[in-house]
């Protein structure tokens, strides 16, 4: 029986496949990693998200041009671009923030659109060493931190066609006191 924790009701031996698949993330672990998210994540599945890249410090996810992400004018729908653009954010959290030890939930999202998404978009999240710092030095004094990330979207020529900033609070899961 898998030994299990109050981390979200998950076993620590699916934390251990989570981390394994963070690390090291080469093109095949990234393909992987597409498709555990896809089935642990339903409500994405059928955008198609790609991950591009994925390191420590930034992440690159691509929006798909197709029709399930289409608005009424043929462009990529708006709620499209701001789910890309939380799971980006999220994903870069918990690659930074290993889930086996925080809950991570994101509080607010907040999403400016400047141009029309006409084809594929992608989707870049970054977080910095400091950001990092001052998130592990509140978790320790507070118990809890709140990050607030943005995502930048562009489209293939290079413009700008929205930007996602996701508001993200972070603590230790033996300071959680909600039940699952």
């Amino acid at each position: 029986m898998a030994d299990k924790t109050n981390c979200g009701g998950l076993s620590m031996q699916a934390f251990k496949y989570l981390e394994f698949l963070f690390e090291d993330t080469g093109p095949f672990k990234l393909k992987l990693l597409d498709k555990v998210l896809g089935l642990a994540i339903p409500f994405n599945r059928p955008h198609g998200f790609k991950l591009l890249e994925m390191g420590k410090d930034e992440i690159i996810v691509e929006i798909p041009y197709r029709r399930i992400n289409f608005n009424h004018l043929k462009g990529i729908h708006a709620c499209a671009m701001a789910t890309a653009g939380e799971y980006a954010a999220g994903l870069l959290l918990l690659k930074n923030f290993p889930p086996q030890k925080y809950r991570i939930i994101m509080s607010h999202l907040d999403v400016k659109y400047t141009y029309q998404g006409k084809m594929a978009l992608f989707v870049k999240s970054t977080i910095g060493p400091e950001m990092r710092m001052q998130a592990e030095n509140e978790i320790d004094e507070k118990q809890i931190t709140v990050i607030t990330m943005t995502s930048q979207i562009t489209d293939k020529k290079g413009n700008d066609v929205a930007t996602v900033q996701s508001t993200w609070q972070l603590k230790p899961w033996t300071k959680v006191k909600t039940k699952l």
